[in-house]
C-alpha cells in the first residue's frame, strides 16, 4: 500500500505500483484522501509507456484457484512475496527523512500529514530540531528502516490522516527494541482522533511536546474575526439550479405530508445525497446500494408494528451498480416498500460518466441500452410507474397512491440532468426559458415564502421582496408550478 503527499507523487505512484504489481503479481492499493482529492499542482508526466503484447490467461490453478488444497501453498507463496517487497521499500525513494542527525523530536508522517509538517516546521523555525521521516510506503512497512530513525531520538510524534496506522504499528514494533523512546500521536491526544489535519493542529502538537515558544494569532484577530463571521451568510449544499432531484424530493415532502408526515426515506449514493440538506426528508446514508437494502430490512417490521411506509431513493447509475441485488431481496424476503429510481441519464456527480442506461460506453461509442423498467419487470414488480419530476401535481399523486398501497411500487423519476441539458441546448444555440415574478401577484411580502422553501439557489428574497437570479435559472419551471397565487411565469409571457 502506497500512499502520496503532493499531485506528483499521487502520478508517479501509480506508474511504480502497475510496475510492482506486474513483477510480483499482487494488487497494490494507493490510498487516498480527501485533501489529495482536492489539491492542486504542477505534475511533470513524462513518456507513455509503450508495451506490445497479447493479452492472456494464466491456466496454472496455482496462479488463480483457492481451496483447502491449494491455500496453505498459496498463503505461504503471498508471505515471501511480502518479505521481498518489504525488503525493496526499505530502499524506496517514497521514504525520506529530512533534518539534523540526532534530532530533539522525530516527526514520522505520511500523506498530507507530510506537506503539514514541513509547514509547521518552517513557521517554529525549527528544522535544527526536528527531523521529519516521511513513509511512502504504509504496507508492508520497512522495519529496519524505522528501527534506523527511531533510535536517532527519544521523543516521536507521528501525524497521520484517519486511524493511527503508523502509530500502532510502530509502538508495536518498539517494544522488541533495547532503547525506549516516547511517542506522542492520535493515542496521546496530541493529534485530533477525528476531523482533518493541519499545519495549526502539527504546530500546536510540536510547541506542547517542545515547550518552544510561538506566538499565534492575536487575540485581536480572533475577536475582529468572530465579530465578521456573524455576517456571513450560510450556505448549506444544495442542488444545482433546475436539478430534476429536487423536484423529486419536494415531490416526495408533500405526498408524506399528506399522509400525516408518515414516511421513511432511505438514502443513497450520489447528487440526491443532499437530501439529507433538503428538509431533512432523507434519513438513511450509508453505501452504495444502502438505500433498498435498508428498504429491505425496514419493509418486513410492519408485522412487528411498524406503521410507516418506507421509500427507498436510488440514483440510476447507482441503482445498475449495485441496486440490484437488495431490489430482489425486497421481493424475495416478502417486504413492502416504495422504491424510487431517479433516472438523469448519466452520473452526474463524479463527472457524467455514462452508465447502462445511458446507449453509450466510457469512450463514447454507442453500446446496448439497458432499460431500468425492463430489469424489474424481470424480477417480479408490477407496479411500476415512469414520472416527469417536473411534473409536479403528477408526481406528488403518484408518490402519495405508492405509500398509501400498502404494496411495492417501483418509481422511476425519468428527467436529464439539467447541466447536461443546458449545455445541448448552448452546443445547438437555443434558448434558455427563464423564469420571472409577478410581484403584484406575488404574496412574499404577506406570509408566502413557498417558493423560497423550494430552496433553489436561484430563487432569492431580499428586503421582503422575493425575486429569480436570471444568471441562475435554467428554466425548468417548477417553482411557476408550486407557487400557489400564479405569479411566477416564463420570461416575457
Amino acid at each position: 500500500m502506497l500512499e502520496p503527499s503532493t499531485p506528483q507523487e499521487a502520478k508517479d505512484m501509480v506508474l511504480y505500483a502497475f510496475k510492482l504489481s506486474e513483477e510480483f503479481n499482487l494488487p497494490v492499493l494507493i490510498r487516498g484522501y480527501t485533501r489529495l482529492g482536492h489539491s492542486s499542482g504542477d505534475v511533470i508526466l513524462g513518456e507513455i509507456r509503450k508495451v506490445d503484447r497479447k493479452a492472456f490467461l494464466d491456466k496454472n490453478i496455482f496462479f488463480s484457484a483457492g481451496g483447502s488444497g491449494f491455500s496453505p501453498v498459496l498463503h505461504m507463496e503471498k508471505h515471501r512475496k511480502i518479505y521481498r517487497i518489504e525488503s525493496e521499500f526499505e530502499k524506496s525513494s517514497w521514504n525520506t527523512y529530512i533534518g539534523p542527525e540526532n534530532p530533539e523530536l522525530l516527526i514520522i508522517t505520511s500523506g498530507a500529514g507530510y506537506t503539514y509538517t514541513t509547514e509547521a516546521c518552517r513557521i517554529l523555525n525549527l528544522n535544527g530540531k526536528v527531523g521529519v521521516l516521511k513513509i511512502g510506503t504504509l504496507y508492508p512497512i520497512p522495519k529496519r528502516l524505522i528501527e534506523k530513525y527511531l533510535n536517532i531520538t527519544s521523543k516521536v510524534l507521528f501525524v497521520e490522516e484517519i486511524d493511527p496506522y503508523l502509530e500502532e504499528y510502530i509502538k508495536a514494533l518498539s517494544a522488541d527494541l533495547e532503547f525506549k523512546v516516547k511517542f506522542f500521536g492520535k493515542m496521546t491526544n496530541h493529534i485530533p482522533i477525528v476531523g482533518e489535519l493541519n499545519p495549526d493542529i502539527v504546530v500546536s502538537s510540536i510547541v506542547n511536546i517542545l515547550k518552544c515558544s510561538y506566538t499565534s494569532i492575536p487575540q485581536s484577530y480572533k475577536e475582529i474575526l468572530g465579530e465578521i463571521s456573524n455576517y456571513i451568510p450560510t450556505r448549506s449544499l444544495t442542488f444545482c439550479p433546475g436539478c430534476p432531484h429536487r423536484a423529486t424530493y419536494w415531490c416526495i415532502i408533500k405526498a408524506i405530508r399528506r399522509n400525516s408526515n408518515k414516511g421513511y426515506v432511505t438514502g443513497d449514493i450520489g447528487c440526491y445525497a443532499l437530501g439529507r440538506s433538503y428538509h431533512g426528508i432523507m434519513k438513511t446514508l450509508h453505501c452504495m446500494g444502502a438505500s433498498i437494502g435498508l428498504a429491505s430490512g425496514f419493509g418486513v417490521l410492519k408485522r412487528f408494528g411498524l406503521d410507516e411506509p418506507i421509500v427507498a431513493v436510488i440514483g440510476d447509475s447507482t441503482f445498475y451498480h449495485a441496486g440490484i441485488p437488495a431490489l430482489i431481496n425486497i421481493l424475495y424476503n416478502g417486504s413492502k416498500a416504495t422504491i424510487c429510481i431517479l433516472d438523469n441519464s448519466t452520473t452526474a456527480m463524479t463527472g457524467f460518466q455514462p452508465h447502462p442506461g445511458s446507449g453509450v460506453n466510457a469512450l463514447g461509442d454507442e453500446a446496448p441500452y439497458i432499460s431500468i423498467e425492463n430489469i424489474v419487470k424481470a424480477i417480479g414488480f408490477r407496479n411500476i410507474s415512469i414520472i416527469d419530476p417536473f411534473n409536479v401535481e403528477e408526481a406528488t399523486e403518484a408518490v402519495y397512491k405508492a405509500i398509501t398501497s400498502g404494496e411495492n411500487n417501483i418509481l422511476i423519476f425519468r428527467r436529464k440532468c439539467m447541466m447536461l441539458t443546458v449545455r445541448e441546448m448552448m452546443e445547438k444555440g437555443l434558448k434558455i426559458n427563464k423564469y420571472t415574478i409577478d410581484h403584484d401577484k406575488c404574496r412574499s411580502k404577506r406570509s408566502c415564502k413557498l417558493c423560497l422553501e423550494f430552496n433553489c439557489p436561484a430563487i432569492y428574497s431580499m428586503d421582503g421582496v422575493t425575486d429569480i437570479d436570471q444568471t441562475l435559472c435554467n428554466g425548468c419551471g417548477v417553482c411557476a408550478q408550486i407557487c400557489p397565487f400564479q405569479a411566477i411565469h416564463k420570461l416575457g409571457d
